[in-house]
């Protein structure tokens, strides 16, 4: 039987510093987890306008839905990336993050993969995974 610390054991500083992991095709992305203090509150601050709605127990419209999903990777959960183009490295800022998230919905879909899987935030030794990175 697996020990439940194999299993569930969290890494609360990578969840909240970040945490470079490898979202496949050789991008590599710093992410921190949709659970921390800095995105709970960007959440919070994002779903303000709609306070009412969410009050109520309604949904929002999926176009508001999405666009504060947009917002909170964007400006949250990624931190920073190793990405090029054929330009050459692009350089991460909270504005190019949420248009490559907009535009390039695969590059969304694995980063979203890569923020709910448990392995991302899981607990074990930080220092081999920053040597690969």
């Amino acid at each position: 039987m697996a020990k439940f610390s194999d299993i569930y054991a969290h890494d609360k500083t990578a969840a909240e510093e970040g945490v470079w992991t490898d979202i496949g095709h050789g991008i590599k992305v710093k992410v921190r987890s949709f659970d921390s203090a800095h995105t709970r509150a960007l959440r919070t601050k994002l779903q303000e306008p709609f306070k009412a709605i969410l009050r109520q127990g309604k949904e929002l419209p999926e176009e508001d839905s999405t666009e504060i999903n947009i917002k909170l990777i964007a400006g949250s959960s990624i931190l920073d990336w190793n990405l090029e183009d054929d330009n050459g490295k692009i350089t991460f800022s909270v504005d190019t993050a949420e248009r490559l998230l907009r535009d390039e919905p695969r590059f969304a879909r694995d980063v979203i993969a890569v923020l709910m899987a448990d392995e991302t935030f899981k607990k074990r030794n930080r220092e081999e995974d920053a040597k690969n990175y």
